[in-house]
């Protein structure tokens, strides 16, 4: 064996267009439904594990075995998956096989390396990042079955229906062809390879993502879910709230949001809606990303993100007010660029930049320089 093209339909109550492939493979209703695939471009076989079929043993020893290619569109969906199961059947994702507590506590996810994905090459040559693109762009024989989308939404997504009768078996069929299309495109890019250093970037890239990075999950619920209930209890109680030193308000049918600099951001008719889990959501009028004026829906962290942006912007705004004596010709994000004398003092300038704002005594604020004849990056 010397290659694999694979093809999952897995269901999970996470929505994996806001929570990522990681959250949604580590949701407990997570499975894998079907297993479709084909070796060295043989026949396509589809696995039907929600019926109890069982993937052979000689595919599951591939999936660990760095040596065998495993190919898939959008590969990192098939391997963090593939992933989860083979940990749940209690099959070791152990890279070094040594049994170190290390390895074996930090191995949550099969390696990247000897994995392969036709989104990546498509993406190289300049094609669309969807299979069913990618397979109209090239004129393939094989297309993307259109029923795919509502057979998905069946089976795939809360409330979950049951997997059998004939829409069962047309899903079936559309997991088989999606590996037959996924197939067809890599005999159709065949003459046109991606470097093996792309490959490298590739599984570097995956490595990372694997990793992740460490938040302060504490800290950061408590501020979304406090935010959050200040937020909702204003819009429906149409009264003051605060938490932290953000004040919440709610006047003439809009909702403010006032700042520690006393600036305040601005929620047009805002209301309590439904979310899509059944749960409260803040909704609002605005212009969604279409250009249209429409009712939008946010929520305690992305509340958050607003307000440590425009707390952000005030606090460069600030340096730029104590700067007014220098020539400043642009700002960029968190930076100020200034024309001047060759004899000013970039760490004079430095310190003026770190001043705390009244309104913000506790920050503590440092700012760094470098001069150069023309604007670029340090």
């Amino acid at each position: 064996m010397k290659s694999i093209s694979i093809d999952l339909e897995t269901k999970s109550g996470e929505d994996i267009k806001k929570s990522g492939v990681y959250r949604y493979a580590r949701s407990p209703d997570f499975s894998i439904l079907l297993f479709g695939y084909t070796v060295d471009g043989g026949d396509v076989e589809v696995v039907d594990l929600a019926h109890g079929e069982t993937i052979p043993q000689e595919i599951l020893d591939a999936l660990t075995d760095e040596i065998v290619e495993k190919w898939a569109f959008n590969a990192s969906f098939e391997r963090v998956c593939l992933s989860r199961y083979l940990a749940d059947l209690g099959m070791s994702l152990d890279p070094f096989e040594d049994n170190h507590p290390l390895s074996t506590e930090c191995a949550q996810f099969l390696k990247p390396r000897g994995w392969r994905c036709t989104m990546i090459w498509s993406a190289y040559m300049g094609l669309p990042l969807s299979l069913a693109d990618v397979g109209s762009v090239l004129g393939l024989e094989e297309q993307k079955l259109i029923e795919g989308k509502s057979l998905v939404r069946q089976f795939c997504k809360p409330p979950f229906q049951e997997p059998q009768g004939e829409k069962w078996e047309l899903f079936k069929a559309y997991n088989k062809r999606d590996v037959e299309v996924e197939t067809a495109i890599q005999r159709r890019l065949a003459k046109y390879p991606v470097p093996d250093f792309v490959w490298e970037e590739y599984e570097l890239d995956q490595e990372i993502n694997d990793r992740g990075i460490l938040v302060d999950t504490t800290l950061a619920e408590q501020a979304i879910y406090a935010v959050d209930d200040a937020a909702k209890r204003c819009i429906k109680e149409r009264v003051a709230a605060s938490t932290n030193g953000i004040g919440f308000s709610y006047q003439s049918g809009m909702m403010f949001i006032t700042l520690p600099s006393g600036r305040r951001l601005s929620y047009v008719k805002p209301r309590i809606g439904e979310n899509r889990f059944g749960g409260e959501s803040v909704t609002y009028m605005g212009l969604s990303t279409a250009k249209k004026w429409t009712r939008l829906e946010t929520f305690g962290g992305k509340l958050v993100e607003n307000i440590v942006q425009v707390i952000s912007r005030d606090i460069l705004a600030y340096a730029m007010r104590t700067l007014r004596y220098t020539e400043i010709v642009a700002h960029v994000h968190d930076e100020v660029i200034i024309e001047c004398d060759k004899r000013a003092s970039v760490e004079a300038i430095c310190q003026q930049m770190s001043r705390t704002p009244p309104w913000a005594r506790d920050l503590l604020l440092r700012a760094d320089g470098y001069e150069c004849d023309f604007y670029k990056k340090d």
